[in-house]
């Protein structure tokens, strides 16, 4: 029997398998267990537990549906099975209760027994609101899963089948009668779900998938929440163990005298020589929150704060001095027997920790230790004045309230934490970004923004507060001189948001007189190149210039005449139209990729297109129900002939006869002026507090904000030189077999190119930034920061590129579709002048960066379709090897300072 798909094909062994057949049925409808992003949660909580604003998906199995035994005349191609999928719980009443609903399709282009599908489901906050749900806020809400597959061929449509359901229906109970009215076969995981096995043949024997389940259990909390209660554990757990303050130094032998924190650059093999500048300009001072020979011996109230994202950061946590060996320890605060020889009671992360008993006024009660000179005696001490008395904290043996460090962070040692020798931990801390949308009101639907673009998360943290972004992290250090010292450590999110206005100079800004061109085409002629000049009144003047091509000629009227300009307020309109706006988010991503997305190029524009089109369409649909009897018809009419247009993929005359008029009239070599863009830039992030002389600022983080005024370029040229346009002048055939190619795949609205460019710039940039904390920044920072930067920059690029393309528009929907292939070599050289702060002072300083010879190749393909102006749907891909760069260089001078 033949067989494509079975449960059991985890099999090696067997030669000989068969499927047994039985009457079209759904096998299972299962829901996952959490993903592993979803379960990163607070120790209190339960894993197996959804949350709202994740998804949940579903699985399904059916057996014969669709049926590959039988081929229906009528729908012969019919490989697939439609599916309604409906969302709902159990009501106190008792009544099924639905919340959400969804439609699929089932099978593959080949037939099949048995099919597979999973279907992601979004699991809305907004169900939580229905009535019934929760009854309290510490229950977990079942959601079960009703699926619904049409058996017959009657309706070949999903969505025809779908919307026979009306809204009303789809809320009430789904009943045996409208299964059997559509020909159909349900599924109810409330009452038909099962466990399946699976062979195991490590132990040669059936065990039961304990990842299925019934329904999507959703804890009431939202993400939000659960992370609000987390820092709330997490403050209360500092509180708890308490850091016990030290005022004078001690003798104890078993203890250390410092405790340093340092954020580790990362490490990368075979690092350039501007890497390594740029990694010692960028790595903080470390901070020293504990220190015995300073006059402030306990700074631990002190915190060490990060920015970071997907991608974890490296923090280091050195003990300086350490003995912990083969000393008198009497392993205070400890249990019972420990001693602090191990690594694991000095950081005191897989031990609960014990906390020393206080007075009614919050202080520590201390008492003699007795036996602290014997201690100072085996240790080979010499015993002093200053040494000979000392006073311990009193263990609380009730530590019912403390948890384990690595439990309530959820640490793993390896992935989270690493001792190195006895004295350091190093631990990697990454934001968690809150990936599931919680801005939920009626005016902001969060399933909206969502099916707009994947990163709509980010609309969580616009608004920067630092209370509500802060995660904190927290370490006991331990030993018997100096128990109970917290290191704490405060992540923030490293995004940071640019809001710029920029405009560019365009060549017209800097002419007194405009051209405005004519084209006449011609067919079945041969004509030589000729130029004709008409010489008019008041400057103006006309040229009429001939371009020929076999069989065909195209005549361009050019009329130069003077610019006319609006003049006061007019003008200053003009201008402000062509300052464009973009809004810009930043992070890193888990791969240490630096990833932008444009806020209103992503999301406000496709809501704006979306609007535009439906008002496009009411003006349509009254140009095709309504005569021409005003000037607005007439608008309707002639917006009705443009879409036709569109339809038919007609593109205007004037333009296309514009573009093969070029292509003919090409040059090999093309000199190009590139006028100045200006822009106006201003960002918030979380930035480095640091003033000089408030050691108190060392190691803080602040909401940050940074106004940038930047012109790149100033003024700038550009050199292209066309290969194919060089072999055109070759040989008049050659002329002929380029241009005919050119044109041709102009006309289909593609491109070829050989070519060399050049370009030559002057940028400058400035900045101002104010802390939050520690105010404006004028002379110092915490590591390098530019003030303005004066930068020229010369970059060549040699490359080959194909381009292709197609269109079909229908006025409600359209699909696009792109393809391009690159090869290329290209080289930049910048030299530069740059006036910076660090912590030493202002600076000046230049270099001169030659980014190498980079060898590249591209190729990518692009399809998308749209429905009133919203992308629907989407596909990218694209090959693009590492580019492979050789040659690197990067000079830099002494640093000058100027204030100090």
């Amino acid at each position: 029997m033949p067989y494509t798909q079975y449960p059991e094909d985890n099999y090696t062994t067997q030669n000989v398998r068969l499927v047994y057949l039985i009457e079209p049925h759904i096998r299972y409808v299962y829901v996952d267990i959490p993903n592993g992003k979803e379960a990163d949660i607070p120790f209190f909580g339960d894993k197996n537990l959804h949350v709202y604003g994740n998804y949940a998906t579903i699985n399904i199995s059916t057996h014969l549906l669709p049926d590959c035994r039988t081929v229906n005349s009528k729908n012969s191609q019919k490989k697939s099975c439609d599916i309604v999928g409906f969302i709902y719980f159990i009501n106190q009443q008792g009544e099924e209760e639905i919340v959400d609903t969804f439609t699929t399709k089932i099978g593959t282009t080949e037939l099949n027994y048995n099919y597979y599908k999973n279907v992601n489901v979004f699991i809305n906050p907004e169900w939580r609101e229905k009535e019934g749900t929760h009854k309290d806020t510490t229950s977990p809400q079942e959601y079960f899963v009703k699926i619904i597959a049409k058996k017959g061929d009657e309706y070949t449509d999903s969505t025809k089948w779908y919307s026979m359901f009306s809204f009303d229906e789809m809320t009430k109970k789904v009943g045996e009668g409208i299964k059997e009215l559509f020909n159909s076969i349900s599924y109810d995981t409330k009452i038909n779900f099962s466990y399946w096995n699976t062979f195991d043949e490590s132990i040669g024997d059936w065990v039961q998938i304990t990842s299925m389940q019934p329904s999507i259990n959703v804890r009431y909390d939202t993400m939000q929440m659960i992370y609000e209660k987390l820092e709330i554990i997490k403050s209360n757990q500092i509180n708890y163990i308490g850091d016990v303050p030290v005022f004078i130094k001690e003798y104890d032998p078993c203890g250390y005298s410092t405790i340093t924190i340092s954020e580790v650059p990362k490490e990368k093999p075979d690092k350039t020589d501007k890497e390594k500048k740029i990694d010692k300009e960028q790595t903080r001072q470390s901070l020293v929150i504990f220190d015995e020979d300073r006059a402030v011996i306990d700074k631990t109230e002190n915190v060490f704060e990060i920015v970071a994202g997907d991608d974890p950061k490296k923090i280091s946590i050195k003990l300086g001095k350490l003995k912990n060996k083969n000393v008198y320890c009497q392993g205070l605060l400890l249990a019972k027997g420990e001693k602090h020889d191990k690594k694991q009671n000095i950081f005191q992360l897989e031990s609960k920790a014990f906390t020393g008993q206080k007075t009614v006024s919050g202080e520590y009660k201390k008492v003699e230790d007795k036996t602290h000179q014997e201690q100072l005696k085996e240790s080979r001490i010499p015993i002093e004045k200053k040494n000979e008395i000392d006073y311990d904290v009193i263990k609380n043996e009730d530590n019912s309230k403390i948890a384990k460090v690595k439990d309530v962070l959820n640490w793993e040692e390896g992935r989270d934490y690493n001792y190195i020798g006895e004295d350091q931990l190093d631990i990697s801390i990454k934001y968690k970004y809150i990936k599931a949308l919680t801005i939920s009101n009626k005016e902001y639907n969060p399933n909206f923004v969502g099916n707009l673009f994947e990163d709509a998360w980010l609309f969580n943290y616009i608004m920067l507060n630092y209370e509500k972004n802060k995660q904190q992290y927290y370490i006991p250090i331990g030993s018997c001189r100096y128990p109970n010292q917290i290191v704490k450590i405060n992540v923030l999110p490293d995004i940071k948001w640019t809001l710029l206005f920029k405009f560019n100079f365009k060549k017209e800004d800097w002419q007194e007189f405009e051209e405005v061109h004519n084209y006449q085409v011609n067919s079945f002629r041969i004509n030589i190149p000729e130029i004709e000049q008409t010489p008019t009144p008041r400057g103006i003047r006309t040229t009429s210039e001939t371009a020929s091509f076999p069989r065909y000629s195209i005549t361009r009227e050019t009329t130069v005449q003077p610019v006319e300009r609006e003049g006061g307020t007019k003008r200053l309109l003009q201008l402000i139209k062509r300052v464009e706006v973009g809004f810009f988010a930043e992070w890193t991503d888990n791969t240490e990729k630096k990833q932008e997305k444009d806020i209103i190029e992503d999301f406000y524009k496709p809501i704006l297109e979306f609007f535009n089109k439906i008002i496009t369409i009411t003006k349509i649909t009254g140009a095709i129900l309504e005569g021409e009897s005003n000037e607005e018809d007439s608008e309707r009419r002639k917006l009705l002939k443009d879409e036709i247009k569109k339809i038919k993929g007609i593109r205007d005359p004037k333009e296309l006869a514009s573009g093969v008029y070029d292509i003919i009239k090409k040059e090999p070599v093309e000199h190009k002026m590139i006028y100045p863009s200006i822009g106006l830039g201003l960002s918030w992030y979380y930035g480095d507090a640091y003033k000089k002389g408030a050691p108190n600022y060392n190691g803080r983080k602040a909401l940050e904000y940074n106004l940038q005024i930047m012109a790149n370029p100033i003024i700038g040229y550009n050199i292209t030189i066309d290969f194919l346009e060089m072999l055109a002048r070759r040989h008049p055939i050659a002329y002929i077999i380029v241009k005919v190619v050119k044109v041709g795949m102009y006309l289909a609205e593609g491109n070829i190119d050989i070519t060399f460019k050049m370009n030559g710039t002057l940028n400058l940039e400035g900045n101002a930034r104010y802390n939050t904390l520690s105010g404006f920044s004028s002379t110092h920072s915490a590591k390098k920061e530019k003030m303005a930067n004066l930068t020229g920059e010369i970059s060549a690029d040699l490359s080959g590129e194909i381009k292709a393309k197609l269109n079909k528009y229908q006025i409600i929907t359209e699909f696009n579709a792109s393809g391009t292939f690159k090869l290329g070599v290209k080289a930049k050289i910048i030299p530069g002048v740059h006036l910076a702060t660090d912590i030493d002072g202002m600076y000046c300083e230049t270099d001169l960066d030659f980014e190498g010879f980079t060898f590249y190749l591209k190729a990518e393909g692009k399809a998308e379709f749209l429905f009133f102006g919203m992308k629907i749907w989407e596909w990218e891909d694209s090959y693009e090897p590492k580019p492979w760069t050789v040659g690197e260089a990067y000079i830099a001078s002494e640093k000058k300072y100027i204030i100090q």
